[in-house]
């Protein structure tokens, strides 16, 4: 026979099971902040302030464009999967309707960094390290070339609000940079989702998101 607390001690052992079961995920850590599959798709508001063009050189922003809106919506999608070199290459389309046109970005996830590339990956190609495990508050990174030095620092887990909703446990990650001022900022991501907001340049660019699609 089974007696009262014994039950109750029971019931909290398999909370606690179950809880811990549900914060569990497939993948890396990284896959857990940074969902990498085909067919994701993320649509974002992004607002500008109406004077930014007067506080810096924006250069391959259409200033006409800033000046005549100050928010767009912009779509980020996962349009393809591949190989190369052994690993796999997620291919990340912007649809963006605040900029010159859209653009494209490739992610690898080698070990544990995840690799953004500006173009298609080859040995040649550029690359930077957006995030590096462990996920955890302190750890930091560095990407350098022969222009720039930019130092990244996961600051905080924390509760993020954006229109598609609350989330918790959002990964803080700071991006500090010397010689470029526009890409200074903080990008958040949500466990389980990816990225839900940024801002740059002193909160004058801000992204947050509005509705997501993950595909299984």
């Amino acid at each position: 026979m089974v007696r009262k607390g014994s039950r109750i001690c029971l019931w909290g052992i398999s909370m606690v099971i179950f809880l811990g079961m549900a914060r569990t995920y497939r993948g890396s850590e990284i896959e857990h902040y940074f969902p990498l599959s085909k067919g994701n798709t993320c649509v974002y508001q992004v607002t500008l302030s109406l004077d930014i063009d007067k506080k810096l050189d924006i250069g391959f922003l259409d200033t006409l464009a800033l000046k005549a809106r100050s928010s767009s919506i912009d779509t980020i999608r996962i349009t393809e999967v591949y190989e190369w070199n052994n690993k796999r290459v997620f291919k990340q389309a912007w649809f963006q309707k605040i900029s010159l046109g859209d653009l494209w970005k490739w992610h690898i996830i080698d070990g544990k960094r995840l690799l953004e590339y500006d173009g298609e990956p080859s040995d040649t190609t550029d690359y930077h390290v957006l995030l590096k495990e462990p996920l955890v508050t302190g750890n930091s990174w560095v990407n350098a070339d022969a222009e720039d030095t930019v130092r990244y620092e996961i600051k905080c887990f924390e509760t993020v609000r954006v229109p598609a909703g609350k989330f918790n446990d959002c990964l803080k990650l700071t991006r500090i940079s010397p010689t470029e001022e526009f890409m200074e900022g903080s990008i958040w991501f949500a466990p389980g989702v990816g990225m839900v907001k940024a801002e740059f340049l002193q909160g004058n660019i801000v992204t947050e998101l509005v509705d997501y699609r993950l595909m299984e």
